[in-house]
């Protein structure tokens, strides 16, 4: 599900992952279509902005703000506003 980043949504803080069976907090990544997410790039060039298909590889942050803090920063870059999306890893 994609939550655009100019609209808060409630906040969801934990995730049933396992049927019951344990709690885990909810963590967020930054998307700008259906399977492209945002990874920090550490090279001396560019905007420090990799995209990569992999969400395990993606940047993640435990707060939705804090994700809606940081698509608002990088959306000049990446030339649209990130959707925020939901993210179990």
């Amino acid at each position: 599900m994609c939550k655009t980043a100019n609209k808060l949504v409630a906040n969801w803080f934990y995730c049933d992952i396992f049927q019951g069976r344990s709690k885990r907090p909810m963590r967020y990544a930054l998307s700008i279509s259906n399977k492209t997410y945002l990874a920090a790039c550490y090279e001396a060039t560019g905007s420090g902005i990799l995209l990569t298909e992999k969400a395990e590889d993606a940047c993640s942050y435990v707060t939705i703000e804090k994700a809606l803090a940081v698509a608002k920063a990088v959306a000049p870059s990446v030339g649209e506003l990130p959707c925020i999306v939901e993210v179990n890893y």
